[in-house]
Parts: structure tokens; sequence; C-alpha cells
């Protein structure tokens, strides 16, 4: 199959169309560097193609910034500007430290708001005063006035609150409730405070674009934000938000924009796969430049289901699979496996349970010279990340002070270095320095080391340790969502559990679940159907599929086979080869006779 980002460089090059005046918009950055090789392979294999300048490249995030004009602000400076803005709403304002970590589930909901054009001013109307709102609030929808009176009917008891928002110890749903009816005036103050400093979070940034256009033209905007650009193509995109939605229809009636949409397998389009659920919409609203072809070629990929009985048994059994595609792909050659060119082997291991990572790596062929891997090590998995987690174990007589707390573990931590944890150490001070600016800006903020160590925790919990390496060149090893838009002939899933993949949705939130249904907002539904859509649109293009799963039961793992299993089954017909592991970790450990026991023993 030829991948869909080679389709689409193909297409654009057989146009005959100055390339360097359009813009080519993509999911992330790994696409975009994917994109940019096939571009390249195109015009080296036409013989009449001449040299040209390779168009402009921007990932959706970099496309709205960059429109905007703000600049995108860190976490911890969002995160104590609306602590600001709270304490003046808040005359019972907890200390930083107990609103760290609510206020990064208050900023993730002022990010969906904005993504999502919703109304902070109707979401969060005063539950006190909803009297008064069912008499002014006339234009709410149906849906809506249902989701709200559904989240006040939990405060009411007739006409009256059960609960007082006034009260200076209020108890769990007097807090909620106290918090929720200043939330329209906390977003107002903290979007003001952040355009006052030209700064912005990405809903932010996203709004401010969406709303220009319905005073200003898209062609004026665009033309002041990229000068030389006549032309814009979104590729690889799947669920958009309503800001991206307002956008690209704005640019789409301008005359400004072209949509390639990777819809061409019959799975993704099967109205009863939740992978449709944005496609079908998309591919309506805003038109194909061209029609891809792929996916569903013949009887489809070869699919084969293993069950190992451990998690790190799955990486154990990954030698014995990356030899298979050498011999049916390679030639033998096990060094060829991951090999990216037009003639050459093309694989990929996705991994969505990062634990994983190490012994994957670990277990891979070392005649495999090339290996790219896009996850990166997470920090807390070295030895340092203890010391940030539970200093409290590591020493006595703890400053009780945020400034010297961090002064006193960058101390430490060098004090731990070694050349296997270099690059954790680096990141971890580069971290410790930037908390320690920001907090500069706020002298009238009291920083305990708790609230500094709970904001060094929540910086560095999901950082993660680049690997270096090429990114077109041996095996891929990735995230789930490191594979959107990206195709491979040969493609090993480990963790294939219904726990891993697509996982539980869940989210921290403010906003309960029936008003984000009824205001528009992302619920689990959504991520479901962007699992879904990446799962089924890989398959699509693969020749080889192999889907690892950890078959024990136990506290931490539930042993049942991802769901997506059993919809290839039935509801696509795939015969799927079934492939029992009994123990891969001794495989090749000579066994002794057992023994009894002695008493004396015993």
């Amino acid at each position: 199959m030829i991948p869909f980002l080679r389709q689409v460089a193909d297409h654009y090059l057989s146009t005959g169309e100055n390339l360097s005046g359009k813009c080519f918009i993509f999911p992330n950055r790994r696409s975009m560097v994917f994109f940019r090789k096939y571009l390249a392979d195109a015009v080296r294999e036409d013989p009449a193609a001449i040299p040209m300048i390779a168009p402009k490249m921007l990932t959706m995030n970099e496309f709205f910034f960059k429109v905007s004009g703000a600049e995108p602000a860190g976490r911890v400076a969002l995160l104590l500007e609306l602590y600001e803005c709270y304490r003046k709403l808040n005359r019972n304002a907890e200390p930083l430290d107990d609103f760290i970590f609510w206020g990064d589930v208050i900023l993730a909901d002022f990010d969906d708001v904005d993504k999502y054009l919703a109304d902070p001013g109707k979401l969060y109307a005063n539950v006190a005063d909803f009297r008064q709102l069912q008499d002014t609030f006339t234009y709410l929808t149906d849906t809506q006035r249902a989701a709200i009176e559904h989240f006040i009917s939990h405060f009411r008891d007739g006409n009256s609150l059960k609960v007082n928002p006034d009260s200076d110890n209020p108890k769990v749903k007097e807090k909620f409730l106290g918090i929720w009816n200043i939330m329209a005036r906390l977003y107002a103050d903290f979007n003001k405070s952040l355009e006052d400093k030209n700064l912005a979070y990405e809903g932010m940034a996203y709004r401010r674009f969406a709303t220009r256009l319905s005073d200003e033209s898209a062609a004026d905007i665009l033309q002041a934000a990229l000068p030389d650009t006549e032309k814009y193509v979104f590729a690889g995109l799947n669920a958009l938000n309503e800001c991206e939605k307002t956008v690209l229809r704005r640019m789409r009636n301008a005359g400004l924009a072209e949509f390639c949409w990777d819809w061409s397998s019959a799975m993704i389009k099967d109205p009863l796969n939740k992978a449709s659920m944005f496609m079908s919409q998309n591919v309506r609203d805003f038109p194909q430049a061209f029609e891809p072809d792929g996916g569903d070629c013949g009887a489809g990929p070869r699919i084969e289901i293993v069950s190992v009985p451990s998690s790190v048994g799955q990486a154990k059994h990954l030698p014995d699979i990356l030899r298979n595609v050498a011999d049916s792909a390679a030639g033998g050659d096990i060094s060829e496996v991951g090999r990216l060119d037009c003639e050459g082997t093309d694989t990929a291991i996705v991994i969505p349970d990062e634990t994983l990572l190490a012994p994957i790596l670990n277990s891979i062929d070392p005649a495999i010279a090339s290996i790219n891997v896009t996850m990166g090590y997470p920090v807390r998995a070295s030895d340092l990340y203890m010391l940030v987690a539970y200093p409290e174990k590591e020493w006595d007589n703890l400053p009780t002070d945020g400034l010297p707390m961090l002064a006193l573990l960058r101390e430490r931590l060098v004090g731990l270095r070694t050349k296997e944890n270099s690059e954790a150490l680096y990141l971890l001070c580069k971290t410790i320095s930037q908390i320690e600016k920001v907090i500069e800006q706020y002298p009238q903020v009291t920083f305990s080391a708790e609230a500094v160590m709970q904001i060094l925790r929540m910086l560095t919990k999901d950082m993660t340790i680049p690997y270096v390496g090429e990114p077109l060149n041996g095996l891929q090893v990735m995230g789930v969502l490191e594979t959107r838009a990206l195709d491979f002939d040969n493609i090993i899933i480990t963790g294939f559990n219904d726990e891993l993949y697509p996982g539980r949705s869940h989210s921290n939130s403010f906003i309960p679940y029936i008003l984000r249904r009824g205001f528009g907002l992302p619920t689990p539904e959504r991520q479901n159907a962007i699992f879904a859509y990446n799962f089924y649109r890989m398959l699509s293009y693969a020749q080889h599929v192999w889907l690892i799963t950890n078959s024990t039961a136990d506290d931490q793992h539930s042993g049942e086979v991802s769901r997506y299993l059993y919809q290839l089954q039935w509801q696509y017909g795939y015969e799927i080869e079934h492939l029992h592991i009994v123990d891969t970790i001794t495989k090749g450990v000579s066994k002794k006779s057992a023994q009894e026991k002695s008493k004396e023993v015993l």
C-alpha cells in the first residue's frame, strides 16, 4: 500500500502548482517529518521534476498560535496567575498547597470551554440564583436547560438550596458550590490578566482566532500572520473542536484551504464503528482535495493475536516476531527490519503502556542497529525521581519555605550525579530553575515547601527523556497517538488489553458529565472515537499485524483482550490466528525435578 502522506505528496506534485506558496498543516510533528521525507522521495523519483523550495509546514497547534499572535504561557505561570485571580474572588481561598490540584483541573476545563466555543456565562451560571436564570436566560437551548436543571437538582430541595455557599467552614458540596458560583468571573478575570501580558493558554489562542473571524476576513488575518502563503492544506486530521471547525469553514469559503482526509477504509467508513464519528461529518463539511487510494486491499492484513502470561513476557516474545518480519519481508536479514524507503521494510512497535518501553528496548535484537524511539524514557522511572516524589524519606530537617527547598533539592540532586542519570538530572534541574523564575514574579504569594514540591511533581510526572535517533531510519517504537497519519507494513502492538487499548476514558473536571454533554464539551465518547479511528486507520494500510496481550488477571491487569479483537472477528469477519505462549521469561532455563520438602526443611 502507498502510505497516505506519500499520496498527498504525489497529488500536489502532480498539480504542477508552486508548492512554496502553500502551507501544509498536520496533527503532530511526526507526521510533518514523514511528509517532508515523502515529498523529497517523490521529487527525486520524478525525472521531470526540478529543484524547488519546500512548502511551509506547521502542526495545528503551531498554526493557531501563529495566527493569534499570543505567546504560549508555561504551565506554572498559568497556575499561579489563576491562583492570584482566585484569591481576589474567594475570601475563603485555601493556601496554594491545597489549590494546585484543583487549579490544574480548572485550567483544563477553561481550555475545553474555549476550544468548543461554550459560553462561560451560561455554563457557569450562578446556581444559587438559578430561579432568576430561568426568567432571563430564555436563549438557552432545550438541551442546555435540561443539563442545568439536572445539575441543580443535586443542590436544591424544592425551591431552596441544600447547602450554604457563604459558610466559613463549608462541607464538600458547599465548597464545590462556592467555587462554581465564582467560576464565570474567574474565567473572565483570568483571561483579562493573560491578555494584558500577551500570554495565552492553548484554548484561549484558539478562541481568539475563531472569534476574530466574526469581524475580520480570513484572508486579512492570515495575510498578516503568514504573508507568503497563498493556500493552506490540512492533512491527516480527525476530531476537530469547534474553534477548528469555525476557522476551517471560513477558510474554505474564502478559497484559502484544501483538505486531505484519510478516509478510504471500509472499516472506518462503517457507521456502526465509532471510528466514523468525526470523519463522516468532516468529509461532508470539507470536501476532499483528492480521493486517497488505500485500505482494505484484498483480504486485509494478516492478524495474529499473541497471549503471553505476563507484562514483561510480552517484550521477551518480540525477538521471535521481528525474526518473522525479517523472514517474510526482509529476505531473512534482521538488520534490514524497519528500513524506511520505497523498497525496504516498514515496521513499527506501538506501545500503549509506557512502562514496557525499557523491557522492549532491551529485548530487541542488537543486529537491528537502527531504532527510532519517539516516546521518550519517563523521568519518573529514574532513581533521581524518588528524591522529587518523596524527599521527606531521604533527608531530615527539610526547609518549610519554597525557595530554600528548591535550592536544597538542586544541591542534593547534583550530588547523586552519575553518567547513567545525567539526562534526568538535567531535566529536573532545568525544571527547578523554571519554577524559581516564575516564583520571583509573584512576591505576594506564599510558597511553602509542600507547594513547590507539588508543582515540581506536577511538571515532571509526564516528563520524558528523549532518545537520540534519526526519525526516518530504522525500526519505529512509538506511542498510540504518534501513529496519527502514519502507515506501516508491519505493526506490532503490545499491551493489547482492554484497560490499556483503548483504555478507560476518564477525566478530572469541575464540569459534570451532564453539563459537558449539554454544552457540547468533550466527553469520554469522544476519546473512544479517536482511539477507534487511529486503530482502524492504522490497520487499513498494514500487511501483517501482531497484537500482543497479557493473559494474566491480577490486581493490576484484567487479562481481558481489547474489545477491538472481537470487533475484528465478529463485525468484520477477520480470521485471526491465535498463539498462546506458556512462558517466555524462563524459556531455555532447565527445570529441576520437584523435591519433596522434609519436615526439617519446612
